[in-house]
């Protein structure tokens, strides 16, 4: 029964006799008093004897002492490896995250500075390595931004300087006699008138940039606004043997746009086009539908644009020919204003070759009926 239960037992007969004793227990001469005491009756009411179990459980209380001092033991032994697990593994992510966000705040700090000469080398696929590329392009950005600015500022004080050193030119001669008054008042009024064209455009330019410019749109017959256009720039165009056509259709729907900031971007483009036409050239203007908006197409047989710097016609003092005054060649911000001016309607501008070798100028404008309300 012990190897059953684990527990000692003893067996005595009728008369108290032990006649079976597991451990030998009785030989100290007495069963102790906590061991439970059985009447064992094999027939209903014949006694044949006592039998005596243990109160101790043996080998189950050692089993289960054992278990429960191993299973505290891998316990401990698991938790503690697993801490010094997650030690070793958060120690080295937070070196692999913290380094790099180290150095992006180091770089940052020299951008901020003016310093954009560094850039992050993490080659890596996670977040950290995505939080780096997104530095990269940001420094190059600023970088890009700051040059432009830099070239942009250089740009307006060479095209101011120019007209103004020739104003003091003509003066100084005037003064010196080299030139009467009537021979001097002219041109100086001439540079002058250029100076205020230069600084207006360049205001176009600062107020359209910053989103301040006020576009007051209102439903236009867009065939009056071409012809009223074309009419002040005809006298120009005859005094240089140039025959400006317009070709618009008989119906043309109304659209919705600034009369007088739309009648500067095609004055631009004539008078881009007036400039680079040959005497007894061409200048045509057509106007068509599509898509819900008007495009307006203006052609020249001038000496047209070459292929390089179709990209680039519409960025501020860019000119075909560097060598050309700015009497003749306007100051180069003509056509930047007319890009500005065009996309604030929702339209956009493009140039091209003509099939005849010269240029094209395309710009369109929303329609009344699909433009949004007049602003």
């Amino acid at each position: 029964m012990e190897a059953l239960t684990g527990l000692a037992v003893i067996v005595t007969d009728v008369g108290g006799a032990v006649v079976g004793d597991s451990r030998g227990v009785a030989r100290a001469g007495t069963i102790p008093s906590s061991w439970s005491a059985h009447r064992l009756e094999p027939d209903a009411g014949t006694f044949a004897g006592t039998l005596y179990i243990s109160s101790e459980r043996t080998i189950q209380e050692r089993f289960r002492s054992r278990l429960q001092r191993s299973l505290r033991l891998l316990l401990l032994s698991g938790s503690l490896l697993g801490i010094l697990g997650a030690l070793v593994v958060s120690t080295v992510v937070a070196g692999m995250i913290s380094s790099p966000i180290g150095q992006i705040a180091e770089f940052a700090v020299q951008a901020g500075h003016g310093n954009f000469t560094n850039r992050l080398s993490i080659r890596r696929k996670d977040e950290v390595g995505e939080l780096g590329d997104a530095f990269n392009r940001m420094v190059n950005e600023l970088e890009a931004a700051l040059q432009q600015r830099k070239n942009q500022i250089a740009d307006t004080a060479h095209e101011l300087r120019s007209p103004l050193t020739n104003i003091r030119g003509y003066l100084e001669a005037f003064d010196d006699g080299v030139m009467d008054q009537v021979e001097a008042v002219p041109v100086i009024q001439d540079e002058v008138d250029l100076l205020i064209r230069l600084v207006d455009d360049l205001q176009e330019l600062a107020l359209a940039e910053s989103g301040v410019l006020q576009i007051k749109r209102r439903p236009e017959n867009l065939t009056e606004l071409i012809s009223r256009t074309v009419s002040a720039h005809r006298l120009i165009a005859s005094e240089r043997s140039i025959v400006v056509t317009v070709s618009i259709p008989d119906v043309l729907p109304h659209v919705s746009v600034d009369a007088q900031r739309i009648s500067q971007v095609l004055s631009n483009i004539l008078r881009n086009a007036l400039q680079h036409t040959p005497p007894g050239g061409k200048i045509t203007i057509t106007a068509h539908e599509h898509d819900a908006m008007v495009e307006v197409r203006t052609c020249d047989t001038g000496s047209g644009i070459p292929v390089e710097e179709l990209a680039r016609i519409f960025q501020r003092f860019r000119r075909l020919d560097p060598s050309r005054s700015r009497a003749t060649g306007g100051s180069g911000l003509g056509l930047t204003v007319a890009r500005l001016l065009v996309e604030l309607h929702g339209g956009s501008i493009c140039a091209e070759r003509a099939p005849s070798g010269g240029s094209c100028f395309s710009f369109t404008v929303p329609t009344a009926a699909r433009s949004p309300a007049p602003t």
